[in-house]
């Protein structure tokens, strides 16, 4: 063990008898490639149900990080965050704060940029004004495959649920 470094090794589980919590906390540092805490695992995980995680309460699977790295809720409702505004613009900019983001804007929208996104990630867009969102038109981002293979006219108040597949962004459903 060692605290100086703010790593701890441990070879056998850790119990808590006294029902307090069990707290993991790595150094304090702030930039693009920090990283607050790692959870690792030497063995090599292979089998179908491996986990890597599991996240219990009395002794019940709430939920769990399988081998391969995906999540899974046992229970509950899936909680995303809003993330910050977009603004509307011919190739718009994604963070990656959020799954539910508002619009601002009125300028046509070509493509929107996927830099940090995983394939397979869905992102609900709700628009404040009434941007044209162009079908298959190239820019710098990730252009937009829409229902019908057809631009489509938001209004505001509308949204546009898209998910990524590494290359483009798929129309899943609107409003």
């Amino acid at each position: 063990m060692s605290l100086g470094t703010s790593i701890i090794y441990m070879y056998n589980p850790l119990y808590s008898s006294s029902g307090s919590s069990f707290i993991i906390t790595g150094r304090q540092a702030d930039s693009s490639s920090a990283i607050g805490v790692i959870l690792d695992n030497y063995n090599v995980l292979t089998q179908s149900g491996a986990k890597l995680l599991s996240v219990r309460n009395a002794g019940t699977e709430k939920a769990y990080v399988d081998k391969n790295g995906g999540f899974v809720t046992l229970g509950g409702t899936i909680q995303c965050r809003k993330g910050t505004d977009i603004a509307s613009a011919n190739n718009a900019t994604l963070t990656t704060d959020g799954n539910y983001f508002n619009v601002t804007g009125n300028t046509q929208i070509n493509t929107l940029s996927a830099t940090g996104v995983q394939a397979g990630t869905v992102i609900t867009l709700q628009f404040n004004s009434n941007p044209l969102i162009k079908h298959a038109t190239s820019g710098t981002g990730a252009q937009f495959y829409l229902s019908g293979a057809t631009d489509y006219q938001t209004t505001a108040g509308g949204t546009l649920t898209v998910v990524y597949d590494g290359t483009y962004w798929r129309e899943i459903a609107r409003s």
